[in-house]
């Protein structure tokens, strides 16, 4: 569900939502990851719904709800989200890595498969995602490693426990991807931070 703290209250409120259409909305799925626009929208991430963009005006809602079936997403199951500085919305879900525009409700998929288009990933569970400042997308991977990627020319850097000297990562459960207001890049593994 979605939760918001009450500062006056010193709770969590669920939230539900007066759409537009006259119906109360709240979220009744699991919420793994929230990302709001220029615009002011949330973006939701969820477990098996895909995306849900909420959108206000006027104390009334809006929900658009982004699936594997109505817009391109590489998978429903969306574990990290992320919106670069020219508003492309970077989605990690468990079949690869999904990009659009926010103006636009089509995607382009990275993922690795057996094209010849296809990215190089070390694999296609995505746990995190960081836009750098050279424009190359740190892509965490559920259980293989971290893989830095080029977004121009499609190369990929990988680092894993299987890769050796400044390639080698100690855990390959990549579940974020930091990067902190001087400019080292953190990541959270299931055997801690590196």
């Amino acid at each position: 569900g979605l939760y918001l703290f009450n500062r006056d209250k010193d709770v969590f409120d669920e939230q539900f939502f007066a759409l537009t259409s006259g119906e109360d909305f709240w979220f009744s799925t699991c919420v793994r990851s929230i990302v709001e626009t220029k615009s002011g929208q949330l973006v939701m991430g969820t477990e098996g719904n895909g995306i849900f963009i909420l959108s206000e005006d006027d104390g009334r809602y809006s929900i658009e709800n982004l699936t594997s079936e109505n817009s391109g997403l590489a998978h429903n199951i969306v574990q990290s989200l992320l919106i670069d500085k020219a508003e492309n919305l970077w989605v990690g879900t468990l079949a690869g890595i999904s990009k659009t525009d926010l103006k636009m409700d089509k995607f382009r998929l990275y993922r690795h498969n057996n094209s010849p288009a296809s990215v190089d990933l070390l694999g296609n569970v995505i746990a995190g995602i960081l836009k750098n400042d050279d424009g190359k997308l740190w892509i965490g991977n559920w259980g293989q490693g971290l893989n830095i990627v080029d977004t121009e020319s499609n190369e990929v850097e990988h680092f894993s426990s299987q890769q050796s000297n400044n390639h080698y990562l100690p855990n390959d459960f990549v579940h974020v991807v930091f990067k902190d207001h001087e400019g080292d890049i953190w990541l959270g593994t299931r055997d801690g931070i590196f």
